[in-house]
Protein backbone atom coordinates (compact mmCIF):
# COMPACT_ATOMS: atom_id res chain seq x y z
CA UNK A 1 0.00 0.00 0.00
CA UNK A 2 1.51 3.37 -1.37
CA UNK A 3 -0.59 6.70 -0.60
CA UNK A 4 0.20 10.41 -1.33
CA UNK A 5 -0.47 12.54 1.31
CA UNK A 6 -1.71 15.72 0.45
CA UNK A 7 0.38 17.89 2.56
CA UNK A 8 2.52 17.91 6.06
CA UNK A 9 -0.40 18.10 8.26
CA UNK A 10 -2.78 15.35 7.07
CA UNK A 11 -3.47 12.42 9.14
CA UNK A 12 -4.36 8.87 7.05
CA UNK A 13 -5.84 6.17 8.80
CA UNK A 14 -5.39 2.31 7.36
CA UNK A 15 -7.25 -0.42 8.86
CA UNK A 16 -6.48 -4.10 8.10
CA UNK A 17 -9.81 -6.77 8.48
CA UNK A 18 -9.78 -10.35 8.22
CA UNK A 19 -12.75 -11.77 6.41
CA UNK A 20 -14.33 -12.55 9.81
CA UNK A 21 -14.99 -9.03 10.38
CA UNK A 22 -11.91 -9.07 12.88
CA UNK A 23 -9.09 -5.86 12.78
CA UNK A 24 -5.72 -6.79 12.22
CA UNK A 25 -3.78 -4.20 12.23
CA UNK A 26 -4.80 0.09 12.60
CA UNK A 27 -1.95 2.15 11.24
CA UNK A 28 -2.62 6.06 11.76
CA UNK A 29 0.07 7.59 8.90
CA UNK A 30 1.38 11.31 8.95
CA UNK A 31 3.32 12.73 6.07
CA UNK A 32 4.17 12.90 2.53
CA UNK A 33 4.68 8.97 1.29
CA UNK A 34 3.83 6.06 3.56
CA UNK A 35 4.07 2.29 2.88
CA UNK A 36 2.51 -0.19 5.35
CA UNK A 37 3.91 -3.46 6.47
CA UNK A 38 1.87 -6.13 5.68
CA UNK A 39 4.55 -9.41 6.43
CA UNK A 40 2.70 -9.95 9.76
CA UNK A 41 0.11 -11.14 7.83
CA UNK A 42 -0.88 -15.47 7.33
CA UNK A 43 -1.81 -16.03 3.96
CA UNK A 44 -5.50 -15.50 3.00
CA UNK A 45 -7.58 -12.79 1.77
CA UNK A 46 -8.05 -9.48 3.66
CA UNK A 47 -9.52 -5.73 3.21
CA UNK A 48 -7.51 -2.94 3.61
CA UNK A 49 -9.70 0.24 4.92
CA UNK A 50 -8.59 3.73 3.93
CA UNK A 51 -9.12 6.69 5.56
CA UNK A 52 -8.67 9.91 3.86
CA UNK A 53 -10.06 13.50 4.60
CA UNK A 54 -13.01 11.82 6.10
CA UNK A 55 -13.83 9.74 2.79
CA UNK A 56 -13.48 5.67 3.26
CA UNK A 57 -12.45 2.96 0.53
CA UNK A 58 -11.59 -0.69 0.78
CA UNK A 59 -8.94 -2.90 -1.15
CA UNK A 60 -9.12 -6.51 -1.48
CA UNK A 61 -5.66 -7.74 -0.09
CA UNK A 62 -4.27 -11.05 -1.16
CA UNK A 63 -1.98 -12.59 0.75
CA UNK A 64 -0.10 -15.99 -0.95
Amino acid sequence: DVERSRGLGDVYKRQVYDLTGVCQKIYTIQGEVNTIDLSYLLPGTYILRVEEEGAFRAQKIVKL
